[in-house]
């Protein structure tokens, strides 16, 4: 006889085994109180060629009303994908409960990660991973797995903990545990990078069935191969691999290109290469993983780590972490302590030719924001930021000369700096600007 579906303490649904004992003997065992037998009769129905899903889930009511988890857990998944029933979440999540009441790993992971989604239940997800952790740590890889792809796409969470759970998946055979901890591996998400190791698991995911790791297995094993003499190197393939040689400008360099990608996972691999620029000595890697902390993107949001890093990079000399910091005092003041302290970092950041700097101060000038109003050293430090190129002290500037402010009405000179402006990015000023 072929293979058919025996219950195993690792599935809910049927597995593959070799079953000898005639479907008509199994049904007659469950008929006399054998909960396995009826089981083991639902599960060879649903194995079927032509399953007959309406019959298992008869057999299968039968066995959970002998209380057997597995029959329990197994109606559970009828009920909530409507084979063989009608679909009704309610159902299904009684049935996943009461399967964990009896002790399935797999039932609290199905009960879990309906609470996680709002299925059938009022959403829980502090509930739904608790009960996902009690059934990864009771040996069902499936929740292992669960628990970290819900940890990659949380901001603040522990990457260091998606990939211990990734990692625990792929050690019990669970394949989206070995393709999330490849994933992790290869770019270097809560562990070091290591592109080695991220194609052993990728290939174990692939061997095990999952189309998905292949397709990253052979578009890393290209990469790892390196080009022919007739290919071209793209930059970015330059950059990631002078990153995992420790050259920490390029990792902040890989970075800025991953964030031109507005998806959450490009933003979290930016975030985990500005850190590691950030911890071999790159101020620009810093002042870039800041600006990710302070917005919370990619990361979990934190302004006081974010300044810290900013005033680090403004104090090693890096102009725009004193730009940073200084924005960061100006945006979130809420009165003149903090401007003023703002005020002192552009003051530094325009002292060593940042032109973002430069542009504040004369904004700040201009408008007696925290300082008492000059125009003339508002137009001063305009000049400084447009010299610097950039396009929005440019703008500014034209705009003291057109309304002669701290500078003579000069209508020729300020169409000269709104052409800069313009020719710099700074589109509001192709056509006149205005100072914001």
């Amino acid at each position: 006889m072929g293979p058919t579906v025996t219950e195993s303490e690792d599935s809910m649904g049927p597995t593959t085994s070799y079953e000898t004992n005639p479907i008509e003997d199994l049904e007659f065992s469950c008929a006399g109180g054998n909960a396995v037998s009826c089981y083991q009769a639902a599960s060879r129905y649903a194995a079927l060629p032509t399953p007959d899903e309406t019959q298992a889930a008869a057999l299968l009511r039968k066995g959970c009303s002998l209380e057997h988890a597995g029959s329990c857990g197994f109606l559970g998944q009828l009920y909530e994908t409507g084979r063989g029933v009608h679909t009704d979440p309610l159902t299904a999540v009684s049935l996943y409960r009461k399967a964990c009441d009896l002790g399935s790993p797999p039932g609290c992971a199905a009960l879990g990660g309906a609470y996680v989604r709002g299925f059938g239940v009022k959403t829980d997800t502090k509930e739904g991973r608790r009960l996902l952790e009690s059934s990864c740590a009771r040996g069902f890889a499936h929740a292992c797995s669960t628990l970290s792809f819900l940890l990659s796409d949380d901001t603040t969470a522990d990457p260091a903990r998606s990939f211990t759970f990734a990692r625990q998946g792929c050690l019990g055979g669970d394949p989206a545990g070995c393709y999330l901890q490849g994933a992790a591996l290869e770019h270097g998400i809560g562990v070091m990078l290591n592109e080695q190791e991220a194609l052993k698991s990728y290939q174990k995911a692939c061997a095990m069935g999952l189309d998905l790791s292949c397709e990253s297995a052979a578009s890393l094993s290209t990469k790892l191969e390196g080009p022919t003499a007739d290919d071209e190197v793209s930059p970015a393939l330059l950059a990631e691999r002078s990153c995992t040689t420790e050259n920490p400008a390029q990792c902040a360099a890989l970075g800025e290109s991953l964030l031109k990608q507005p998806t959450r996972y490009h933003e979290r691999r930016a975030a985990a290469l500005f850190e590691r620029s950030c911890s071999l000595g790159d101020q620009t890697g810093c002042v870039s993983l800041g600006q990710m902390l302070e917005s919370g993107r990619g990361i979990a949001r934190d302004q006081h780590k974010a300044r810290t890093l900013y005033t680090r990079a403004c104090e090693d000399g890096l102009g725009r972490g004193c730009s940073l910091m200084g924005d960061s005092l100006r945006i979130d003041s809420m009165g003149s302590t903090d401007l003023k302290e703002a005020l002192q970092y552009y003051h530094r950041g325009c002292e060593l030719a940042d032109g973002a700097s430069c542009t504040n101060l004369g904004v700040m000038y201009l408008g007696g924001i925290g300082v008492k109003a000059d125009p003339g050293l508002a137009a001063d430090y305009s000049s400084k930021g447009c010299a610097l190129k950039d396009g929005t002290a440019c703008s500014n500037l034209g705009f003291s000369y057109e309304n002669g402010l701290g500078v003579g009405v000069n209508h020729f000179r300020a169409n000269v700096f709104y052409s800069e402006a313009c020719r710099l990015g700074e589109h509001r000023a192709c056509a006149g600007g205005e100072v914001p």
